[in-house]
């Protein structure tokens, strides 16, 4: 993923029991191009093109509300040497 892609996050909401399910993430500007879904209870899992995400509760579907930008640590967007030590040297 480049660094200038921007990521996003989204809360998901039960639209019967109103229970917090969960939230969704996901890269660009398309939302259904890519989605992972982090769940209350269990592993994130990623979400196919088409799939409905339903309330492990009751069973009724899923909202997404308020979606906001991840913002990525500078450490972590740069993938480059450790704080504090030097770079490998390059195999020739």
């Amino acid at each position: 993923m480049s660094p200038l892609t921007p990521r996003y996050r989204s809360a998901l909401t039960c639209g019967h029991c109103s229970r917090h399910i969960g939230h969704v993430e996901w890269t660009g500007e398309r939302p259904a191009a890519r989605m992972l879904l982090h769940p209350i209870v269990g592993n994130p899992s990623a979400v196919l093109v088409g799939q409905r995400i339903c309330c492990p509760h009751c069973g009724g579907p899923s909202f997404a509300e308020l979606p906001e930008r991840v913002r990525e640590n500078a450490l972590t967007a740069y993938r480059g040497a450790a704080v504090g030590r030097n770079p490998l040297p390059r195999a020739s």
